[in-house]
């Protein structure tokens, strides 16, 4: 595994910042969480994963119901993402059509998070795959595919999501 880099560049905006700490204490306890089910010998993995599903189920029914057949990905992207989440997460869009919509992070609060909490850099990858499910099942409630390839959590430079029809 490659060291972690997960530096942001957008610093001076106060509703950014008030999200990203908001996503980070979730973090927190999603990875103090882990930990300690690992530490008790309880089976942590399995119950963050399904704990992340449902609510990605949850999350992915609203935005279903603000969508029409068949799902267009450029509408699907307006009814999932918003100017201040893409801001907290330095979101790029290298694809935004009806058919395909690719999405670079390159900032993660939740890396930071599990940093910042002395998660074992070791235990991070997992810790994003996990938190990933939420979109897994966000994009499978709503009809569509999704891919997750690079990952800010494994080393790389950018979290690589595409979802498709």
């Amino acid at each position: 595994m490659s060291e972690i880099k997960n530096t942001p560049s957008i610093i001076d905006e106060p509703v950014v910042n008030v999200n990203r700490n908001q996503i980070e204490h979730r973090a927190t306890w999603m990875g103090l969480s882990y930990k300690a089910a690992r530490e008790s010998g309880a089976d942590g993995e399995t119950i963050l994963r399904s704990a992340v599903a449902q609510t990605g189920c949850l999350h992915g029914e609203k935005i279903r119901q603000k969508l029409t057949e068949p799902i267009e990905l450029d509408k699907f992207a307006d009814a999932f993402l918003d100017p201040v989440g893409i801001k907290t997460f330095e979101m790029a869009f290298k694809k935004k059509t009806a058919d395909e919509l690719e999405i670079h992070f390159h900032y993660c609060p939740l890396v930071t998070a599990w940093l910042k909490a002395g998660i074992p850099e070791e235990d991070i990858p997992v810790l994003c795959d996990i938190a990933m499910d939420g979109d897994r099942n966000i994009a499978g409630t709503v009809g569509v595919n999704f891919e997750l390839s690079d990952t800010i959590a494994a080393g790389d430079e950018v979290c690589e999501l595409r979802f498709y029809r």
